[in-house]
């Protein structure tokens, strides 16, 4: 039914409800003589409108993510050029955001950095192909969606997963402590002793659970992910949703990612036998979101719906409803439960009191780019090795809020940032300023007398 002229969604939105937004053609068939004069109008069908898509982006809020995306990437390059000048030639261009309304899936915010312009892509712009040369030539690739298909070792932003499961398989108890030096087995060692921030570590000290997330300590960490073992760990990761889409609507669908695990690895390297073989030290990697574990970002905002909600995760979604020509709602998006994180009560307690601490204890890795925010916030920062890259990390971070009334939750990565305190955590502060200074002033107008 399209004739080659007809514009079509090719992405998106635009392409998932192409159905629906497209209508249908009007014409006209008239009968004319030799001369092609019009003589009398045969048939007339008048062109019907497509329906209409009622979004849940809150467009102010969604131009907010996009303008603190853009700023906080700009200051992640000046911030990695101060302390890793050898990677002037890395520069930061990319990155993106999600934020969702824990309550329902809805999808309130969602940027990928660098945008570009789809009406630079309409057949009558004169500079169509040239446009679309550089798109497809850009080294940040723009036509790539990072919130559904960047594909990411999350970093400690993963070490929720490696929580809950330690805590429920028996493998760590509440009130236990582990001594950390900043040195693991195998001759791994702790950020806070590569870091070139400067740092004090814990060293010397015995860590309880929740001020391994304050100090976001590998050390702890590891021991858990050695205790649970890598088969425990990968079904954990997969009860939150990694390794699999999310299935959002959008086109083309969200990426799975991937949970390693020793039957993957067999499989991977099936032509290199000697390669096949699964090491402890890979699920120590996978106890803190590194190694070939790989996340989208919106599995990662998933996840955190998880702590957020006791477990409960609901189908992210961006659409609302549908509207027929006539303002008629033909179709109303119901929340749909995705999946159930089974775990107790005083498990998503004491992980999200280590968000929490994370954000505002003393040695919370997130304190500085959350000084005097005045709403209360559960986060985790993540920083994701890149082979080869020192200080070329991708940084993460994960945010609750409130953290003890749960409203929405809100994830960041900035590609090559370098640190997720320092590139990430930034970018989701502004974010959620922007959340609760608009939400909150809709509250107080409608109590207005």
């Amino acid at each position: 039914g399209y004739r080659g002229t007809d514009l079509i969604g090719r992405m998106g939105l635009e392409r998932e409800y192409e159905a629906s937004l497209r209508g249908a053609d009007g014409f006209r068939a008239v009968e004319v003589d030799a001369r092609e004069r019009p003589r009398r109008v045969l048939e007339v069908r008048e062109p019907v409108p497509g329906f209409d898509l009622v979004l849940t982006l809150d467009l102010e809020l969604q131009q907010q993510v996009e303008r603190a995306l853009s700023e906080g990437l700009q200051r992640a390059q000046a911030r990695r050029d101060r302390l890793y000048p050898e990677l002037r030639n890395l520069p930061i261009r990319a990155g993106a955001a999600v934020v969702v309304e824990v309550s329902s899936g809805a999808v309130l915010a969602m940027a990928s950095w660098p945008p570009f312009d789809p009406s630079g892509l309409v057949p009558w712009n004169p500079s169509v192909a040239s446009y679309w040369t550089r798109l497809v030539e850009d080294p940040g690739r723009p036509l790539v969606n990072r919130v559904t298909h960047g594909l990411y070792a999350p970093g400690s932003t993963f070490k929720v997963v490696t929580a809950v499961a330690a805590l429920e398989t028996g493998a760590f108890r509440p009130e236990e402590t582990w001594p950390v030096d900043g040195v693991g087995p195998y001759g791994k060692l702790d950020w806070w002793r590569t870091s070139r921030l400067g740092v004090r570590g814990p060293e010397g000290r015995r860590l309880s659970l929740v001020e391994a997330f304050e100090w976001s300590s590998n050390d702890v960490f590891w021991e858990l992910g050695r205790r649970v073992g890598i088969e425990r760990l990968a079904g954990w990761a997969r009860q939150f949703g990694f390794g699999q889409p999310v299935g959002v609507d959008l086109y083309p669908r969200d990426l799975a990612g991937l949970v390693p695990d020793p039957a993957w690895k067999w499989q991977r390297f099936a032509g290199n036998p000697s390669q096949q073989r699964w090491y402890e030290s890979e699920t120590l990697d996978v106890a803190i979101g590194q190694g070939a574990l790989q996340a989208t970002l919106l599995q990662l905002a998933a996840a955190y719906m998880a702590v957020a909600n006791d477990g409960v995760v609901w189908r992210p979604y961006p659409v609302e409803a549908v509207r027929d020509p006539g303002g008629r709602v033909v179709y109303r998006h119901r929340p749909e439960v995705l999946r159930v994180v089974r775990a107790s009560a005083s498990t998503w307690r004491l992980v999200r009191e280590g968000l929490a601490r994370v954000v505002s204890g003393p040695n919370g890795t997130a304190r500085g780019p959350f000084s005097g925010f005045a709403w209360p916030v559960g986060g985790k920062t993540g920083t994701s090795q890149v082979r080869g890259l020192e200080g070329g990390a991708h940084a993460l971070f994960a945010a609750i809020a409130p953290i003890d009334r749960p409203e929405v939750v809100v994830a960041v990565v900035v590609e090559h940032g370098s640190s997720g305190a320092g590139a990430a955590a930034p970018i989701a502060r502004d974010i959620l300023e922007a959340y609760f200074s608009r939400t909150r002033a809709t509250v107080m107008a409608a109590q207005a007398p």
